[in-house]
């Protein structure tokens, strides 16, 4: 009975997967009705991005899933059909996937999201606490190893196809070669090698566990080489200046990626908090001072995209920015306060995660909502500008406005009618050129 049960199981994942395959096969096909309703479109995609892959890995626990999994599943397709409601021009929806760059970082973010929200709901369904920091911290780096597991074989099996294919057509068979790069095969082909990798990858639980063990003791070896370079960039400091360092359009996403590293290996050597790292005495006590270079850094971070801010105005990209070097201080700061606990190395890290995981979570879901929506916000900072004088009106980028959607889109129909604001004729003229041309640029 337990192995019907089980084949049943699988079954059913494999249905679902090519199910999934096939929908999205649809999607990428051009259909006037989906681009007429980019809310449905981009909701319909958000759902088959996140809801057959919350199944298979909700599925090995033993609680309410269909709970947790509507409940995903609801998040998805509200923030899909208000991100789609924003889409004003049906050059906007692309083949790919509706991965458009006009989406900006819409569906990463919503993935983000998925990752910090699910093993919370596996470790309810499991009937534990949240605030037990080990399951969620091993459920978290099981599902991404078990992603990357899965991901890694279908890109081999997809690879196997094709070559076999382009084998066939060699010799004078076309036909295989025809089917496999045809969507209403590739996708569900795609979608079911994937499902089949994450069976396969449930199945042995036991080579996951050794991988994650593995990873993490690779990759909390590399945090002494981290804590080294932000030490000496921050007492190089005082002797260079920022001046030089926050001339580069790139200080920020450097130090950004510098402060992800490090927190990165600080928590592969912290790991689920019941061991010591490892490490040499003599380095676990150098270690205590890794956290000390984050706040510095977070603070440069913040203060170089402020000074980018301040000369060009907001972009999507700089609200994002602002978010995750906010998330950086945080983290930076929380971290300062973990080592100068008088418990073992990093003694609340476990639950200091637990909190900002749980914040960034709320955050991210109100930058994807109406309550906090990038491209609003960047609308209005640049129409103050501009309104007030720091933006001539020869120089406001008018065509930016196209690219965020429906705000943009007002705004620009509320310039070409403008009449209170300086230099009004140049910028009717400029916004009126601008909407009546049929294509709105890239």
């Amino acid at each position: 009975m337990k192995s019907t049960h089980s084949a049943a199981l699988v079954l059913l994942q494999i249905v679902i997967a090519l199910l999934q395959g096939g929908v999205m096969a649809w999607l990428t096909q051009s259909n006037a009705w989906l681009q007429h309703h980019p809310e449905f479109a981009v909701a319909l995609f958000s759902v088959l991005l996140l809801g057959p892959g919350s199944f298979y890995l909700l599925l090995p626990c033993p609680g309410r899933i269909r709970l947790w999994m509507c409940a995903l599943l609801l998040l998805a397709l509200s923030l899909g059909a208000w991100r789609g409601s924003l889409i004003v021009h049906e050059a906007q929806l692309q083949a790919f996937g509706y991965f458009d760059p006009r989406l900006d970082y819409f569906y990463f973010t919503l993935l983000v999201l998925w990752q910090i929200l699910l093993p919370a709901a596996q470790t309810l369904s499991n009937g534990q606490r949240l605030s037990c920091y080990a399951p969620l911290f091993h459920l978290a780096w099981h599902n991404i190893l078990t992603l990357l597991e899965a991901l890694a074989f279908t890109v081999m099996f997809w690879a196997l196809l094709l070559i076999g294919s382009a084998l066939f057509q060699i010799i004078g068979f076309p036909w295989p070669q025809t089917i496999v790069q045809h969507d209403a095969f590739s996708y569900p082909a795609l979608m079911a090698g994937f499902a089949c990798a994450v069976l396969l990858s449930q199945h042995q639980p036991g080579f996951t566990a050794a991988v994650q063990q593995h990873v993490l003791e690779i990759l909390k070896w590399l945090l002494p080489l981290t804590m080294l370079i932000s030490l000496c960039f921050v007492l190089l400091l005082p002797y260079s200046g920022v001046t030089h360092l926050l001339k580069s359009g790139y200080t920020a996403a450097l130090m950004l990626w510098l402060l992800a590293w490090e927190i990165l290996f600080i928590n592969a050597a912290y790991a689920d908090g019941s061991a010591q790292p490892g490490y040499p005495r003599w380095l676990l006590a150098l270690l205590r001072l890794a956290p000390l270079p984050l706040p510095v850094l977070s603070a440069l971070s913040v203060y170089a995209l402020w000074l980018r801010i301040a000369q060009y105005g907001l972009s999507v990209n700089r609200v994002w920015g602002l978010f995750v070097a906010g998330w950086a201080c945080a983290y930076a700061l929380a971290y300062v306060v973990c080592i100068a606990s008088r418990q073992a190395w990093l003694g609340w890290l476990g639950r200091v995660n637990i909190v900002l995981a749980g914040l960034m979570a709320c955050g991210i879901i109100l930058l994807l909502s109406p309550l906090l929506n990038p491209q609003q916000l960047v609308v209005s900072t640049q129409l103050a500008r501009l309104y007030d004088g720091r933006t001539d009106a020869r120089h406001f980028d008018y065509r930016y406005l196209t690219s965020l959607g429906q705000p943009g889109l007002n705004a620009l129909n509320r310039l070409a009618a403008a009449q209170d604001l300086p230099q009004a004729d140049e910028v009717r003229r400029r916004a009126s050129q601008v909407l009546r041309q049929p294509d709105p640029p890239h």
